[in-house]
């Protein structure tokens, strides 16, 4: 009699293999594109989240990635975002319209039923749809470039359709509530109108400085959500900036091509380029200026290849400028740069420590809104 080979443990053939769950059954099942990345494929438990340095290298390779579309893909998304920000914008003038009493006697309350209910689903929306959102995009698109991984060329244009997309998407959403009368017989028709008129009659170093503000918060509201790995941990770590940048009321350039459009068409009297010259260039300004210093400068100057740019020219400075050996071993940073092998586990992405590169590869296959 003859007798079977047994199968090895990781063999696609063998009873462990065809376990779900198992390492090896999830290969198998991406091989066959039934998952759409590597995350989950440590033997290790599952983490629920992502650290910093994870982050960063995922808004990087997600900038690379942007710097490679199409145009007309780029038009698309950047018009869905306009859309989808826009329902944001319309639930919650919807919501908040409608509580004048409310925030007449409690103007506290108001604002964080304002800010609650509208702009984080929207948000929300565009994160989980994968749509671009200029806002976001600043900050992915500047952070691939300081890494290297994209031309300034590829910055500027990227970012300039899909300014352009968010426009064509909000125009668009303005015409349909027109169309369906969304707000006719309503008191958020006033408060709409109301709004746009004070949005366009705020000095612009004023609205610069708001842009900067909420641009700031949004950008964290991003970067929460990529460091959540679920939907829930996405939505929590969206809701609580966004709800304080609507409730403070900073400005968001996307949002506002929406809602003073909006009051243009239900009789605000503004013109197109006081919506120009008065609101969307000054916020727009702001908004880059917040992804641009605040998030990308910082966290690539203390996790990105700049850290090691910036130890490495501060301890040659001191080795030029003060020869004595103890001060000179006093004023010197004790930290080392990260070698570049470190540094480059994937070609679309750079990992900044070598304990978390392999994690980084896997990170950087995981789909990116």
């Amino acid at each position: 009699a003859t007798t079977k080979p047994v199968p090895h443990p990781t063999h696609p053939s063998s009873a462990a293999a065809a376990e779900p769950g198992s390492p090896s059954f999830r290969r198998k099942e991406m091989m066959m594109g039934r998952y759409d990345s590597m995350a989950g494929m440590d033997d290790g438990p599952t983490r629920g989240f992502l650290t910093t340095a994870e982050v960063w290298n995922k808004i990087v390779a997600a900038g690379t990635a942007k710097a490679k579309y199409s145009w007309h893909k780029k038009v698309l998304l950047s018009f869905l975002a306009g859309c989808y920000l826009s329902f944001g914008m319309l639930f919650a003038f919807i919501v908040g319209g409608q509580l004048g009493p409310i925030k007449a006697a409690e103007p506290g309350i108001f604002n964080i039923i304002f800010g609650f209910f509208g702009l984080p689903f929207g948000l929300t929306i565009i994160i989980l749809m994968g749509a671009d959102l200029f806002t976001s995009d600043v900050m992915f698109m500047i952070a691939s470039f300081v890494e290297g991984k994209c031309t300034i060329v590829a910055v500027a244009w990227n970012l300039v359709w899909c300014w352009f997309g968010n426009l064509c998407g909000s125009l668009w959403m303005t015409q349909l509530c027109v169309w369906g009368e969304v707000f006719k017989g309503k008191a958020a028709l006033d408060v709409i109108v109301s709004v746009s008129i004070a949005k366009t009659t705020t000095g612009f170093g004023v609205l610069v400085v708001r842009g900067i503000l909420c641009n700031w918060l949004v950008c964290i509201a991003v970067w929460q959500a990529l460091t959540a790995q679920d939907v829930t941990g996405k939505f929590v770590g969206v809701l609580i900036p966004v709800t304080i940048f609507v409730a403070s009321g900073f400005e968001h350039c996307i949002a506002n091509q929406f809602a003073i459009p909006m009051g243009l068409r239900l009789g605000s009297g503004i013109s197109a380029s006081e919506i120009a010259a008065h609101n969307l260039i000054p916020v727009t300004i702001g908004n880059f200026i917040s992804a641009m210093l605040f998030m990308v400068g910082f966290y690539w100057v203390c996790i990105g290849s700049g850290h090691g740019r910036l130890v490495n020219s501060w301890n040659n400075a001191c080795d030029r400028l003060v020869p004595h050996p103890l001060l000179n071993k006093w004023i010197r940073t004790e930290e080392k740069a990260v070698p570049k092998e470190a540094m480059s586990c994937d070609p679309s992405i750079q990992c900044h420590s070598a304990e978390t590169s392999k994690r980084c590869q896997k990170v950087a296959l995981q789909p990116v809104a």
